[in-house]
């Protein structure tokens, strides 16, 4: 189940790019991306299964794959729906894939290629450092959809600069994509410290994003960056402590 869980990770966030669910979305069948990605799903869920009997439930996971997605294009449309649409969506796709990994473990043997040298736990721990990239950034951002909390006007209208007056603004004072790779970097950094019992470190790591990064006058920037940032440290505390209880 944990390889499988692995497999949706890459599939569905690592390996998917922005634009590839944007047209998925708006093309339907129609979009090429669609199929890159189906393709990606099978193949991650084929691959990390190690047995060749698993390949026909491969093919099963990417099935109803392609039904969940085109089913959550209808959904999208029902307005009240739309703030959960994330949040429905991958819980149903898990569901599905703890579903037929039962069912495969259920009526066949496990028996992979060959002896994978990684245990449960070293493999929760891999999870754990793809789940501190991009699929956290994504989650953070369907979150505060789900809680109606927008960018200020002023850093949407910053952001929202294209490309050519980035270059002949470059004295704008946020670099692109520089808040993902610092939350990138914190959840990784976090983690870690979490996995090594340094804990007083994670809330010296904390206090200084403060200092760096509270010293707005604008409130409203201020909660917005404190809302992420409390939210990105929370990812990376629960799954680094989660790891340590269970352990």
């Amino acid at each position: 189940m944990i390889l499988q869980f692995l497999a949706h990770l890459l599939a569905d966030f690592i390996f998917q790019t922005n634009n590839w669910a944007n047209h998925k979305n708006k093309e339907g069948h129609r979009s090429v991306y669609l199929y890159y990605h189906l393709f990606i799903v099978f193949f991650t869920a084929a691959l990390l299964s190690f047995q060749w009997r698993f390949i026909p439930f491969a093919f099963l996971i990417t099935v109803i794959h392609i039904s969940l997605d085109a089913v959550k294009k209808y959904m999208v449309r029902i307005q009240w729906i739309t703030k959960y649409i994330f949040f429905i969506d991958q819980l149903l796709h898990l569901t599905v894939i703890w579903g037929i990994v039962y069912i495969f473990a259920r009526f066949f043997p496990i028996i992979p290629w060959f002896e994978i040298p990684l245990s449960v736990h070293s493999l929760l721990i891999i999870v754990g450092y793809i789940l501190m990239l991009k699929p956290t950034n994504i989650i953070i951002k369907e979150i505060f959809k789900l809680y109606d909390i927008e960018l200020p006007q002023d850093i949407r209208h910053i952001r929202g600069i294209q490309k050519e007056e980035e270059d002949r603004f470059p004295s704008v004072n946020e670099l692109p994509n520089a808040g993902k790779l610092i939350g990138n970097l914190e959840r990784i950094l976090t983690f870690t410290l979490i996995l090594i019992h340094q804990y007083a470190a994670v809330g010296f790591l904390l206090a200084a994003k403060s200092i760096l990064r509270y010293k707005e006058t604008d409130t409203r920037k201020t909660e917005y960056v404190l809302v992420g940032t409390l939210l990105s440290f929370s990812v990376a505390i629960l799954w680094g402590v989660g790891l340590l209880v269970i352990n």
